[in-house]
């Protein structure tokens, strides 16, 4: 702006000089953040573990509403049912915990071995699915029978650990096809990704597994390290994201795409994302090293989290073009902005199209010590809700968005500390932010993480890994044990619609033909999510109506 112009815009009202100052604020900081829930209703919150160090490996919601934790504990609280399988001695602390009453309850627990590094639920049995030092066994949905396993000799070894993980990770699509990955080190000392594919009755897909070589990600790389994997029945690809050491001063993400269809495209790749060498880096000031993370293949989309070590990083280009300056970044507040980032952990997460691995949306997350201050943000895990939106779970290392506005059970959390848990949800758009959530302690808090998350309906679930305390409610164990604890949180319930005969929480053309089946005397008997869930019309009995109208529902010819 010129002097002259200066000169003008004195003569003008005080509100027109400030006018565009506040376009400019509101274009660039929107704060429409300001709309997201901060006081989150919890129904229950709690430790779990002893006096050595605990891990929480992952979380699930069964259909029921019974909340699954897996992991690594040194000591637990007294209560429910004791299973030892796969030769687990009592001791064992790889075990499955079962929550029920909204996590108010120790219902059982499951001891698998040393460690349960992985796991996930079966969809439609709700058959738990878990992977370890003791192999991969599926178990029925209390967690007390063997359904199949396979052991150390049937699915490989895996011999080097991942960096955010032991390495040993598992995914399950919608149909219960099954994958599995782990890190091996063959004869020339190179890190191979190794795939296995199941389908739900545990036999192998096709021809079972295949390797991703070092050649697969590009040239000049070793050290490779694979983090995360992801199944899409739909179209038939897997997805595996990690890092690759390119040079001794760069290391890059990848996230790559394989198909597991029959024939010769078994094992092909079909793209990868995220991906550079150290002459690219270099030449396009793209040298701040990269890691992909975490990812997650749900409701048609691919989501995808990764980090960085700086701000002239892979993540600000577009995926599979570092050239290109199109990257459909959104940018809510100086949370995601990045202004005044110095060195640290910069945390992303996007969403993307599985075909192509073009990214719909992105986001930046960061933590501030106040304006053009952003500072640390590191992202563990990540769940997708039944609306697309997307939730964070992670560690702040200095504010979070609205810190100063976080209640649970509409009372203040402990003051902020340095590097505490942070849970952040945003919009389908990226572009609002929905909640955001810290289960930090009133008193003797310290540094903590959220390491896995989970949704189902209107009901979430998180696990984390703390040193200090953190905010109990109506916990199982309320005692923060010496050394890293677990801990957990539980809130939301479900809600069946009439009619839900297999209590999926929606209607579909299960509940028909299952109702239908039932009126023939040969289906089974309905689920116990709400009694009588198979009597859509409401009548107190299951009839022809029920079908017929169950039929129209999902036709779209009856609002359900």
């Amino acid at each position: 702006m010129n002097r002259n112009n200066d000169t003008r815009s004195v003569k003008c009202p005080m509100i027109l000089l400030a006018l565009p100052f506040l376009l400019m604020m509101i274009f660039l900081y929107p704060e429409r953040s300001l709309a997201a829930e901060t006081d989150t209703q919890i129904t229950a919150a709690g430790y779990m573990g002893g006096d050595g160090e605990d891990l929480g490996n992952a979380v699930a919601i069964q259909k029921h509403g019974t909340v699954v934790i897996a992991g690594k504990f040194t000591g637990l609280p007294q209560g429910g049912s004791t299973h030892l399988l796969m030769g687990a001695e009592a001791d064992a602390q790889g075990a499955l915990l079962r929550l029920a009453d909204g996590g108010k309850t120790l219902s059982s627990v499951t001891r698998l071995g040393d460690s349960v590094d992985d796991m996930a639920l079966m969809p439609g049995t709700d058959g738990i699915l878990a992977y370890g030092p003791f192999g991969l066994v599926l178990l029925n949905s209390d967690g007390r029978e063997i359904i199949w396993e396979k052991s150390g000799a049937d699915i490989g070894r895996v011999d080097v650990s991942a960096i955010y993980s032991s390495g040993r990770r598992v995914a399950v699509a919608e149909n219960g096809e099954i994958a599995i990955m782990g890190n091996i080190r063959n004869d020339s000392n190179d890190n191979i990704g190794t795939v296995h594919l199941f389908d739900a009755e545990g036999t192998p897909i096709e021809a079972g597994s295949f390797q991703i070589p070092p050649t697969e990600i590009g040239g000049g790389t070793y050290n490779e390290t694979w983090e995360d994997i992801a199944i899409d029945a739909d179209h038939q690809l897997i997805f595996v994201t990690g890092k690759a050491q390119r040079c001794s001063q760069y290391q890059s993400s990848f996230l790559m795409a394989y198909s597991y269809t029959a024939g010769d495209d078994f094992g092909t790749q079909r793209w990868k994302a995220y991906t550079l060498w150290c002459s690219g880096a270099e030449n396009e000031n793209l040298t701040a090293d990269a890691r992909g993370k975490r990812v997650i293949y749900k409701d048609g989309f691919l989501y995808f989290v990764g980090n960085t070590d700086g701000g002239n990083n892979l993540f600000t280009k577009d995926s599979l073009d570092y050239l290109s300056t199109q990257t459909n970044n959104i940018v809510i507040d100086r949370w995601n902005n990045g202004a005044g980032f110095g060195s640290g952990k910069i945390a992303y997460f996007a969403k993307m199209n599985p075909e192509t691995g073009a990214v719909v949306k992105g986001q930046f997350q960061f933590s501030s010590a106040g304006v053009n201050q952003a500072r640390s943000f590191a992202i563990e895990a990540l769940s997708v809700n039944s609306d697309g939106g997307l939730c964070i779970g992670g560690q702040s290392e200095k504010e979070m968005p609205l810190r100063d506005q976080l209640m649970l059970n509409s009372s203040p959390i402990g003051a902020r500390v340095d590097n505490e848990n942070a849970y952040i949800c945003v919009n389908s758009d990226f572009d609002e932010r929905t909640r955001v959530a810290s289960w930090t302690g009133a008193a003797d808090a310290g540094a903590s993480t959220i390491t896995a998350m989970a949704s189902l309906g209107d009901m979430r679930a998180i696990i984390g890994e703390t040193g200090g305390s953190i905010i109990t409610v109506n916990p199982v164990d309320g005692e923060k044990a010496l050394d890293q604890d677990v801990f957990f949180s539980v809130w939301g319930s479900l809600t069946y619609p009439n009619g839900d005969f297999n209590c999926s929480l929606t209607i579909d053309l299960h509940d028909a033909l299952a109702t239908l089946k039932l009126l023939v005397g040969s289906g089974e008997t309905p689920g116990d999510c709400l009694g009588e869930n198979g009597d859509y019309t409401g009548d107190g009995v299951w009839d022809l109506a029920d079908a017929i109208g169950l039929l129209q529902a999902v036709a779209g010819l009856r609002e359900q």
